[in-house]
């Protein structure tokens, strides 16, 4: 295990950079992770699902965000089509949130 530089997330041996920010074992950036951490931030859709995002465990305001699925989505769906679960990046505490929720 090594402590990434950038974010200070454990990360396994075997692997070269970090998962969560993409910086390298050996401290330098990865270019390729940075570009492509900026074109997902920069999608609308998103940028409006994390405005009033804040970590509930952590504080941290970065998230990974998905739908319900389960055998039971369908009707999660239909009854709640703006649910979004929300897992954060830091500390991976999962929440489950309307987008316009605090």
């Amino acid at each position: 295990m090594w402590r990434c530089t950038g974010c200070l997330e454990e990360v396994e041996g075997t692997f070269g950079e970090c998962w969560n920010c993409g910086r390298r074992y050996d401290g330098t950036e990865n270019p390729a992770f940075a570009a492509a951490l900026a074109e997902r931030d920069s999608e609308p859709w998103r940028v409006a699902l994390l405005r009033n995002y804040s970590c509930s465990r952590c504080g941290y305001k970065d998230a990974a965000i998905g739908r319900p699925r389960s055998p039971m989505a369908p009707f999660i769906v239909d009854l709640s089509p703006a649910v979004y679960l929300f897992r954060c990046l830091r500390c991976g505490n999962i929440e489950s949130r309307y987008p316009d929720q605090r």
